[in-house]
């Protein structure tokens, strides 16, 4: 998918100075959705710079897509620390932010973008294995 491979590009600095390695699958099947290519591109690189972050060691990020009739999604797995259960109600929330010198504005600017475009943006963690976000949208009117 060309959007992920811009956003890769532009996490490129964070991805290899990190030590991390990604991992794609499944995104060239992909469908198009109707949606703006900026925004989006807004919500990936947050979301894959939030998985190097949660992976100061390096480590492997999955990024992954489906699809159906109706929806397409793109998943991104962190193996990190995962997201401590007594937050998980707040990271969609503005100005949560776990991080120094964070402004807790990136998840909550994606997931309204997200949900900006009739999608959703949600995500599963387990405490010390990592992290999956999960961006599904609709399909574009083009595809049937």
């Amino acid at each position: 998918n060309a959007l992920i491979d811009r956003v890769l590009s532009l996490a490129t600095f964070d991805i290899e100075n990190s030590g991390i390695v990604i991992h794609k699958d499944m995104l060239d099947a992909l469908p198009t959705v109707n949606a703006d290519r900026a925004l989006l591109e807004q919500v990936f690189l947050n979301l894959i710079i939030n998985a190097v972050h949660a992976m100061p060691g390096g480590g492997e990020i999955r990024i992954s897509g489906k699809s159906d009739e109706n929806f397409a999604e793109i998943m991104i797995w962190d193996k990190g620390s995962g997201i401590p259960s007594d937050i998980r109600s707040k990271i969609f929330d503005p100005f949560f932010t776990t991080k120094t010198g964070g402004t807790g504005l990136g998840l909550s600017i994606a997931y309204n973008i997200v949900k900006s475009h009739g999608g959703r943006l949600f995500f599963n963690s387990d405490e010390g294995k990592g992290t999956v976000f999960t961006v599904r949208l609709p399909r574009g009117a083009d595809n049937g």
